[in-house]
């Protein structure tokens, strides 16, 4: 019964070795400007404003949790907040965003953030 419990022990820590081997470290704080670079907005598109939503009086923000890839777009979008009639041309016009991408020490990363379209009845 001791004996298993070793092996699994063992086998636990092998696995997780070549996880910890392979990340690369900076050396000092990390912040935007010294060793990494957020992601930052190259292509905006503005959202095409719903005509019933504008015919209700609707405006507002949406918002969108976006993780942004390595080659700078966006691979998903999380609906943090918004009408649900601006939602989907909200979607739309994230999806089409393009960033360039974040970095750290050198290294292109995927980069989580929030993005807010907004729609405003007098624009």
């Amino acid at each position: 019964m001791f004996a298993g419990a070793v092996t699994i022990a063992v086998v636990l820590v092998l696995n997780i070795q070549p996880l910890m081997a392979s990340r690369v470290w900076c050396a000092g704080p990390i912040r935007d400007g010294a060793n990494s670079r957020s992601a930052k907005l190259i292509r905006k598109v503005e959202p095409v404003y719903p005509s019933l939503a504008r015919q209700a009086g609707i405006q507002g923000a949406v918002r969108f949790y976006v993780l942004i890839s390595k080659t700078g777009i966006v691979e998903r979008a999380q609906l943090e907040a918004g009408h649900p009639f601006l939602v989907p041309a909200a979607l739309e016009a994230v999806k089409q965003y393009r960033y360039e991408p974040a970095t750290s020490c050198g290294h292109l990363m995927q980069k989580m953030k929030l993005v807010e379209v907004w729609f405003r009845l007098n624009q």
